[in-house]
């Protein structure tokens, strides 16, 4: 095994570790870990009761579909012969994928055509257990379902999405319904 790949896979093993581990007291405050596990905090999986396995929040979630997109930019390169850099479109699908599975059931998904799909290219998707949704954050979500290319919305993956980022664009920029303090610092993300 090349020692890169090795030093890679434990890094997703060991975010994954962790984030089953201190899932469960992902928004608890310190006392209230210490009233509910003791004083030495959580020391032991919790297990779900449905699958008696560990849970993973969206944060793991998302570091596998970002691993996947990029696998799949640099297979892609290899075989064109070209640069996989940057990745952003193979990244951005994956993201996609990941949406699916905060958006649909396994079950709705396994009975929906794949062309209504906005991603669909990762092997991720045929994995049951990663259709559940796991506390993403309201910015992620809404960033992924109202893609920009340019500062304009591509528009039309749910009604009203162009609106509201229309009307938060004015809100940041302090126009008229927006706040007289600066925008807080964004990333131009992928």
């Amino acid at each position: 095994m090349n020692i890169i790949q090795d030093k890679i896979r434990g890094c997703l093993i060991g975010g994954a570790v962790g984030d089953a581990l201190g899932y469960p007291i992902e928004f608890m405050r310190g006392r209230s870990i210490v009233k509910q596990y003791g004083e030495q905090g959580i020391t032991e999986y919790e297990l779900d009761r449905k699958t008696g396995k560990a849970v993973i929040s969206d944060d793991t979630q998302m570091t596998m579909f970002t691993a996947n997109g990029l696998l799949l930019a640099d297979t892609r390169a290899a075989l064109e012969g070209q640069t996989a850099w940057p990745p952003r479109k193979e990244i951005a699908r994956a993201y996609q994928d990941w949406l699916v599975t905060q958006e649909l059931s396994y079950e709705d998904f396994e009975r929906r055509p794949k062309a209504d799909l906005r991603g669909g290219s990762s092997w991720l998707l045929d994995v049951p257990e990663l259709f559940e949704l796991r506390a993403p954050g309201n910015t992620c979500l809404f960033a992924l379902r109202c893609p920009q290319e340019r500062g304009r919305p591509e528009g039309g993956l749910y009604p009203g999405a162009a609106e509201l980022q229309q009307g938060l664009r004015r809100r940041d920029a302090g126009g008229p319904d927006g706040p007289e303090r600066p925008p807080a610092h964004r990333s131009n993300g992928l």
